[in-house]
């Protein structure tokens, strides 16, 4: 009796075993997730949003930028779903790309949309939806998205302002947005070399906060003339913003420019000395309408400039013409006509004989004598060079003893010469 009782323990434990294993692989086999009839039929269906690829809700974003939503739908039950409906306030219905709207049995299903990003960041719940097979209940889920819109800005504003020499130039420098800006640079073609003070310190402060200013100022010397030029300040603003494709951006380059310059005349000083007024002819150049002459700077030949200094002496030697009315007339042209050539022929042939003056002699031509005749100019240049022919000659004719009288008086008495003979005067005969 006791070994039956035994037995029969043993069994139990046994089957009770087999049960327990029994469950266990019927759990460990089960799909992961898997929903039954009447068992959570709503939540069968899972949604994921990303942004830029980008889960998490509130991804850094620029204003204006193209941005790209997907959403990753999954199906735990073990039925199929048809008829997937997504709702997002940011994106259009038509906007959406899903495949068909269908999702098998502990199957998946992306969909896609594009936006762009505007002034301003948003925060939307996304809501999806499916029908499924009879008699389970339809599914909904809801996830939240949005992003965050990351705008910078800046600005400048230049003032120029001259005081006699000096010119003052002063600069406002804003910042716009929400992302602080780095690297600040301000370049001006007014400004060159000069000390640029900013709040009080030397130079752009190393980074301006958003919508913050600075003020800055500067002191150079004017320059004459009118001068106009573009001041430019750049800065860099990291935003930390993300490209479609989940990269980050590099940093956003921003500037700005203004525009403006001065004007400054210097007074006229005294002219410099030596310097010739305005429309005086140099020195040296002839007044208009002198004829040119061979002295440089009159121009003209040297013949031409020897007849005027020659015109010019005896002029000043000649006695004033007395002679009024048609005697002064006859004299001119007598003057004008007292070469033989230039003379008009008499009816038979012969030349007109000149008419004598009583105050000149007759020249070498037959014309009077006078100091504005070319016959005089002449005569003087004759009487210049005969003296010097004569001694010329004198000098150049040797004598009989071959020594010439000049020779013979600078030897003295009683020396000869050579080819002369001892005790013989060499005279000529």
């Amino acid at each position: 009796m006791l070994r039956y009782v035994e037995r029969r323990q043993r069994a139990g434990r046994a089957a009770g075993l087999a049960a327990l294993v029994l469950a266990v692989a019927v759990a460990v086999g089960a799909p992961a997730g898997a929903v039954q009839r009447g068992v959570e039929d709503a939540e069968a269906l899972r949604l994921e949003v990303a942004t830029n690829t980008v889960t998490a809700p509130g991804v850094l974003v620029r204003q204006g930028e193209a941005l790209v939503r997907t959403y990753r739908l999954r199906n735990l039950a073990e039925y199929p779903l048809r008829s997937v409906r997504i709702r997002d306030a940011q994106v259009s219905p038509a906007a959406f790309v899903c495949g068909g709207g269908r999702l098998g049995p502990l199957g998946e299903l992306t969909c896609v949309s594009m936006l762009r990003a505007g002034t301003s960041s948003g925060m939307v719940t996304v809501t999806a939806s499916a029908l499924a097979p009879a008699p389970y209940a339809a599914p909904q889920v809801r996830a939240r998205a949005g992003f965050r819109v990351r705008d910078a800005g800046l600005s400048l504003r230049r003032t120029v302002r001259r005081t006699g020499g000096e010119v003052r130039l002063a600069y406002l420098v804003s910042a716009a947005g929400t992302v602080p800006l780095d690297d600040l640079r301000l370049v001006d073609p007014l400004l060159a070399n000069a000390r640029l003070l900013c709040a009080g310190h030397p130079g752009l402060p190393p980074r301006l906060a958003p919508a913050g200013s600075v003020g800055c100022s500067a002191l150079v010397t004017a320059v004459p003339g009118t001068h106009r030029s573009l001041g430019r300040i750049s800065a860099a603003a990291d935003d930390g913003a993300v490209a479609d494709d989940g990269r980050p951006l590099p940093a956003l380059a921003l500037a700005a420019v203004a525009d403006g310059g001065y004007a400054y005349a210097v007074p006229p000083g005294p002219p410099t000395t030596g310097t010739p007024a305005p429309g005086t002819p140099a020195p040296g150049t002839p007044a208009p309408g002198t004829p040119a002459t061979g002295i440089p700077g009159t121009g003209g030949s040297r013949s031409a400039r020897t007849a005027a200094a020659k015109k010019k002496r005896f002029a000043t030697r000649r006695p004033a013409d007395s002679r009024t009315g048609a005697a002064a007339a006859a004299a001119a042209a007598g003057r004008t006509a007292r070469l033989p050539h230039a003379a008009a022929p008499s009816p038979g042939g012969a030349l007109p004989r000149t008419p004598k003056d009583p105050r000149h002699p007759p020249g070498l031509l037959g014309a009077p004598l006078g100091p504005d005749s070319e016959d005089w100019a002449l005569t003087v240049e004759l009487m210049l060079l005969v003296p010097a022919l004569l001694v010329a000659v004198n000098s150049a004719v040797p004598t009989r003893g071959g020594s010439s009288p000049t020779e013979r008086r600078s030897r003295g008495p009683g020396t000869t010469g050579p080819g002369e003979e001892p005790g013989t005067k060499n005279e000529p005969r």
